[in-house]
Order: C-alpha cells, then sequence, then structure tokens
C-alpha cells in the first residue's frame, strides 16, 4: 500500500489528494497533517504560495514516517494590475518524495475580488471596473 500524507487537515485538500492518487493507485492510503508554513493565512504573491506549498509537502513527509509521498496544496492571490481587484486566485501544489525530489503543478487563475475588497458598494464596484476597464 502506498501511504500519502497531505500537509493540511482540511478535508478539501486531502479529499483532491485522495481523489487524484486513486486513479494511479488504486489502494493507497491518504493521511491529513498539520503542518507550520510561517506563511500568512492569506498568502500574496507566488514567493508565498509557493513557500506554502513546499513546507506543506515536505512536512507532511517528514511527519508521517512511512509515507512514500508528502503533498502541499497552497492557494492565495497574485497582484495582477488592470483587472477589477487588482488580484488573480492562484493555486499551486508540491509533491515531495523521500529522494529529495519536489515536482510542482498549478491550476487554472482567475479575477478574483478578495473579501477585504468587497467593502465598497455595488454601485463603486461597478465604477472601479469601468475604470480600470
Amino acid at each position: 500500500m502506498l501511504l500519502v500524507a497531505v500537509g493540511s487537515k482540511n478535508p478539501v485538500k486531502v479529499r483532491a489528494t485522495r481523489s487524484a492518487f486513486r486513479a494511479f493507485f488504486p489502494s493507497s492510503r491518504v493521511v491529513g497533517v498539520s503542518v507550520e508554513t510561517g506563511i500568512p493565512p492569506q498568502p500574496v504573491g507566488w514567493d508565498q504560495i509557493l513557500e506554502g506549498a513546499v513546507k506543506r509537502a515536505v512536512g507532511a513527509l517528514e511527519k508521517v514516517e512511512r509515507s512514500v509521498f508528502g503533498v502541499g496544496i497552497e492557494a492565495g492571490i497574485v497582484p495582477f494590475p488592470k483587472t477589477v481587484s487588482g488580484y488573480f486566485d492562484a493555486q499551486l501544489a508540491a509533491i515531495a518524495d523521500r529522494d529529495g525530489l519536489i515536482t510542482l503543478g498549478g491550476a487554472r487563475s482567475s479575477n478574483t475580488r478578495p473579501r477585504w475588497w468587497r467593502k465598497s458598494s455595488s454601485r463603486e464596484w461597478r465604477l472601479r471596473r469601468l475604470w480600470r476597464g
């Protein structure tokens, strides 16, 4: 049996990892563990997103002694000029193995309005959107 450790107890991240690994390794077992990344709860920029994903993958591998792979999934926002909010959402996944190899993958990104940006009224949002056009 292939044991895979995910650097998060977030059920969505654990289920996603389980689904991906079982597609190739049907008898694999996936466990989630808490890992301290040292990055903010809302990572901003590729550097923080990458650091979070890698620290989660390596940390999970270190915590689960018999795991073959460690997986780290991190999402955040990336500055992206001339968009409504000025940001795109971004996700990276890192897979670390016992030989020290780390493989990275990413998902599609899209324009986002961070929660803290929604403080303005909907009319104000429309004006900003047209202005950045």
